[in-house]
């Protein structure tokens, strides 16, 4: 039989720049120069319903595209999102391949190399484990699972 725990995590969404980045970004942005516009690469998971997901021809559909078509709208800052899996998303991240990389809970970990912005949703996750498996109380007891 398996056991449920709920955990609840911030979910950080949508921009998390370096505030190199950030301040680059804005300069640009003030200037209000159409030929110097501004490209911001974000990197998200292609598979976290209903925030971003692909449709049947591969593109990318959800919340997440429609709030960055928004922003690209509202700064004219053009943003070029990429869709990978989740451990390629975050491995290319923490390479400097992207500015941004969106749908990201906060770690001890990921702070030490990332900026993240203020939450605005909060989700609960359940992690379900075989009942077999004894320890497991809480989010840092699934560490090395």
């Amino acid at each position: 039989m398996d056991r449920r725990l709920s955990l609840k995590f911030f979910f950080f969404l949508p921009l998390l720049f370096s505030l190199v980045n950030c301040l680059d970004l804005a300069v640009s942005a003030a200037d209000h120069q159409p030929s110097a516009m501004q490209t911001i690469k974000v990197v998200m998971d292609k598979n976290y319903p209903p925030y971003a997901f692909l449709d049947s021809a591969g593109n990318i559909q959800g919340i997440l595209a429609d709030q960055w078509a928004l922003w690209q709208k509202k700064t004219g800052i053009r943003v070029k999102i990429k869709t990978l899996d989740w451990k390629d998303a975050l491995k290319s991240m923490k390479a400097g391949e992207f500015d941004v990389i969106d749908t990201i809970f906060m770690t001890e970990a990921r702070s030490t190399w990332l900026d993240f912005s203020e939450p605005y949703v909060r989700l609960e996750v359940s992690a379900f484990f075989n009942n077999e498996i004894s320890g497991i109380t809480d989010v840092k007891s699934l560490k090395d699972f």
